[in-house]
């Protein structure tokens, strides 16, 4: 499939989810966070693996693999040459790129929550989702203290064989 083509077919795969309920497992007839990136790939005949740690680690995936010895500005650096379509690894979450604003990657992904910092108060705080979202990626924590470009595992890029 020729590359303007594959891009197009992949934004609109990934849009017609938008606001779809999520479901961990695919509880309530709905799907998750790898549910998701692999509904948009298999739409375009390619199989991912069935959870976010899989599409982190699969031999068959094209990966920049992280570890702890990676700064967040080596972190960050990756992600501004991520292409529409990368996948990006959190442990227990996959989301994708789905382009870059001002230099800032935006990603869409069915997730419960967001958790972000408050820029009035500067708290942490947990914003109820609870379907497929597009968000910046950049101001999101995986947790209390860690932001999601710090806990990034791997940053995948899906070709086809």
């Amino acid at each position: 499939m020729d590359p303007p083509r594959a891009v197009s077919r992949c934004r609109a795969a990934r849009f017609k989810f938008l606001g779809e309920r999520y479901g961990w497992g695919h509880q309530f007839n709905a799907r998750d966070c790898s549910g998701l990136t692999s509904e948009v790939y298999r739409s375009m005949g390619l199989v991912l693996p069935p959870n976010s740690g899989m599409q982190g680690k699969s031999a068959a995936l094209n990966h920049r693999l992280f570890t702890a010895k990676d700064s967040h500005a080596e972190r960050v650096s990756a992600l501004e040459q991520a292409e529409v379509g990368d996948l990006v690894v959190v442990p227990g979450h996959v989301l994708m790129i789905i382009g870059h604003v001002n230099g800032e990657p935006y990603v869409i992904q069915d997730v419960p929550y967001a958790v972000f910092k408050d820029p009035e108060t500067q708290q942490v705080r947990k914003t109820k989702l609870n379907q497929v979202s597009v968000t910046p990626l950049l101001p999101l924590y995986a947790d209390d203290t860690t932001l999601y470009v710090d806990a990034m595992t791997s940053l995948v890029h899906v070709t086809r064989p």
